[in-house]
């Protein structure tokens, strides 16, 4: 009998269960704000109609099925067609719906189409018509509907990197975008372009200060007061110094979780699904998985961050396109290149490899690095340099930007083609470190002019540089004749033993200075906003928030006794740093190829989608590029000779130059690190040789770490390091 009641209750249940889920999600009601003006609460993100002499603008699609149960009331009570859509962010439960009025015109804020792109790419390749053509920058826009205006305006990196707002001023009411979640957690997305939470409650702020007496209508809950606005910002506000007090007391995001209390702020639980992924469900769920993560891990852009400096764009790993296989037009880096032909660099030649003989010397016959490394150290200290090579740049404050580029110093095409793309992500930075193998092969002092000076000519602030083992083969006379103003060291004398004096009587000892090479050097770099000096080969740049720490691994990748115990001193202390290295402090030594090895021919060549295909199939992960396949018999039998080629040491070293080329597509990298009082923000942008990435650098990756003065010397540490010929 018990059993037949369980089975009765069991549908029942489910029934109601599902009806109180309709009627609180899903149910979609009106409200009437204004003559022609309504809101459309539920049923996704709530939508905004504004109808006015012929006119009528919609804010916000929703997705499906509310969709349609909006275009069902919009042909119900709308007398005009729908001529305009504003689309106040990215997110799918605002656009989706899109599709449903295909003679609209879209509007939204200029990140918007790429984040939509970027984020759910599955659909939006389908649905491309669907996405806004009528873009409006940071300034904002003014649209007209009849006789009223709609202001459309940017509140800056809040919700998502792309948000607007829409203000009717005639009326006295605001759509908030999602902006507002009213009674409920609010959303922060975690992914590329989405939330930051103190922009968001200064958002709040500014609209509830600005529009005391309108109504709001909030993207998610009834529509309210500037009371109700405040209310949202003090739990963001709470939320965010939670959180970063949870940090400083050196919890982990679990603990975090457990020591959170939230129910004084009487927020409900709002259900988040990204097909195909679950519904977050559960007040305890919600807040400790989704709302708190965001805190945690989030991108914390800096609101001061110039708006051209927070475009995302596709990745390579996501579009073909982005990384350089659809070339429609090479780059503009040529014309940057000195004039005439160009020697082309080989490891082939004998002259390159007897040139670069230091570094097998000092493998063979013991290696006199530190011994040098030290002599600069004395000289420059006795010349005046600061005691522990500091370079101050406090002047800077508690906010600013710089640019990180490693193994820069071909002189060729791959180096010239990061360049533009460099200046223009580059845009608003302070300064720009350039380390690990600066001049390339030897370091020579008169080669500067065409792979140092000429290529950064236009980047207008100063250029920080950090050795490489290449540079040591001039026994570093050019890189401190050059960046620290150095004279050249007395020649060393002959070691005593036999090993020692066959070094010395084979060594390369540095090359003289040309007559011209300084003034020629200045000539391309002017300007005294673009001077820089280094104190030594290792060096420190001192800012507010921040310490780089720069270290000098020499031809062997070691660190000399002085070096290590100026590195101890000045790792010491709670400010976070940041190392910079030529030699990774993590290597998998894995290679996973995807190129071009052909020894001149095509017959060992795999086409993008499938190299793709093919390392999918190997790591047993799904491609993230939009036209994925499966490897054909043909590239799986390609690929077991092209994944052994550059594989491993002895391969790599004897054969890599086989599998080297210099025209575009090329794969190359730089690092913005964007730093504000609370967070630094790490972005990897591509470099491809291609005019359409050299406009839109695309950004493989984008980290953001807070920044938290900890009681550890180890504590908020950062490592930048360089070995493979990118940032």
């Amino acid at each position: 009998m018990n059993l037949l009641r369980l089975l009765l209750l069991l549908p029942l249940t489910l029934v109601l269960a599902a009806a109180w889920f309709y009627r609180r999600y899903l149910r979609q009601t009106h409200v009437e704000l204004a003559p022609g003006v309504h809101a459309l609460i539920g049923g996704g993100g709530n939508s905004l109609v504004v109808e006015d002499g012929g006119d009528a603008l919609l804010v916000d699609t929703k997705f499906p099925p509310c969709d349609r149960a909006l275009r069902r009331w919009l042909s119900r009570h709308c007398r005009t067609p729908i001529g305009t859509i504003v689309n106040t962010h990215h997110h799918y439960d605002h656009t989706f719906g899109n599709a449903l009025y295909p003679s609209s015109t879209i509007v939204a804020h200029h990140r918007t189409p790429t984040l939509m792109r970027d984020r759910e790419d599955d659909f939006w390749h389908g649905h491309e018509e669907s996405l806004p053509r009528e873009l409006v920058g940071d300034e904002g826009r003014t649209l007209r509907v009849g006789s009223t205006d709609v202001v459309l305006r940017y509140p800056g990196v809040a919700h998502t990197h792309g948000d607007l707002y829409a203000v009717l001023p005639q009326q006295g009411i605001v759509a908030t975008g999602d902006l507002l979640f009213h009674g409920f957690y609010p959303y922060l997305d975690t992914g590329r372009g989405g939330a930051w939470p103190p922009g968001m409650s200064a958002g709040l702020r500014v609209l509830a200060r600005e529009h005391p007496d309108a109504r709001f209508v909030p993207e998610h809950g009834r529509v309210c007061r500037a009371a109700d606005l405040l209310r949202a910002a003090d739990y963001l506000d709470w939320l965010w110094a939670e959180v970063g007090r949870a940090r400083a007391d050196g919890l982990s995001e679990r603990e975090t979780r457990r020591r959170l209390r939230a129910k004084r702020f009487g927020l409900s639980i709002l259900p988040v699904a990204f097909p195909p992924r679950p519904l977050h469900l559960g007040d305890r769920t919600y807040q400790r998985q989704v709302v708190l993560r965001a805190c945690w891990r989030n991108a914390m852009t800096d609101l001061a961050t110039p708006p051209s400096s927070q475009t995302h764009t596709h990745s390579s790993r996501r579009s073909r396109a982005a990384a350089g296989w659809q070339c429609a037009e090479q780059g503009s880096f040529t014309q940057l290149e000195p004039p005439g032909p160009r020697p082309k660099f080989s490891w082939l030649r004998p002259s390159v490899l007897w040139a670069s003989r230091n570094d097998v010397l000092a493998r063979w016959f013991g290696d006199p690095t530190d011994d040098v490394r030290a002599a600069w150290v004395d000289t420059q200290r006795a010349n005046g340099a600061d005691p522990d090579f500091r370079i101050d740049r406090t002047d800077l404050g508690d906010s600013f930007s710089c640019l990180v580029a490693g193994d820069t110093g071909e002189g060729d095409h791959s180096q010239y083609a990061v360049v533009p793309g460099l200046l223009t992500a580059g845009e608003g930075t302070s300064f720009l470190v350039t380390m690990s193998d600066v001049i390339y092969p030897i370091g020579d002092v008169n080669d500067y002019i065409d792979k140092f000076f000429r290529p950064y000519g236009g980047y207008q602030a100063p250029i920080y540089a950090l050795p490489g083992n290449h540079d040591w083969y001039d026994g570093l006379g050019g890189f401190m004749r050059h960046f620290a103003s150095a004279q050249p060291l007395p020649p060393r004398p002959h070691g005593s033993g036999l090993k020692e004096r066959i070094r010395d009587r084979l060594w390369r000892r540095p090359s003289v200075l040309g007559p011209t090479t300084l003034d020629d050097c200045r000539n391309l770099r002017p300007a005294e906003t673009q001077q820089g000096q280094v104190p030594g080969p290792y060096w420190l740049i001192e800012t507010e928030q921040l310490r780089f720490v720069a270290i000098d691994t020499g031809i062997m990748g070691g660190l000399d006794g002085d070096q290590g115990d100026w590195l101890t001193r000045v790792s010491a202390g709670a400010k976070p740093k940041v190392l910079l290295t030529g030699k990774p402090i993590y290597v998998n030594n894995e290679h996973h190829p995807g190129r071009k090895l052909a020894f001149g021919t095509r017959l060992l060549e795999i086409a993008p989608e499938q190299a793709a295909a093919l390392i999918g199939a190997r790591r047993k992960m799904t491609p993230t590029r939009e036209d994925a396949v499966r490897p054909t018999l043909a590239t799986k039998i390609k690929g077991t000779f092209v994944g052994v080629l550059p594989s491993g040491k002895t391969f790599h070293k004897y054969l890599s130059e086989f599998a080297d080329w210099d025209e575009p597509p090329l794969f190359k990298h730089f690092l913005r690190l964007d730093v504000s009082a609370g967070a630094l923000r790490i972005r990897c942008f591509a470099a491809t040789g291609c005019r359409a990435q050299e406009l839109e650098p695309p950004v493989e990756d984008d980290v953001t770490i807070p920044l938290v003065r900890a009681p550890l010397a180890y504590a908020s540490q950062t490592t930048v390091s360089d070995e493979t010929g990118h940032a």
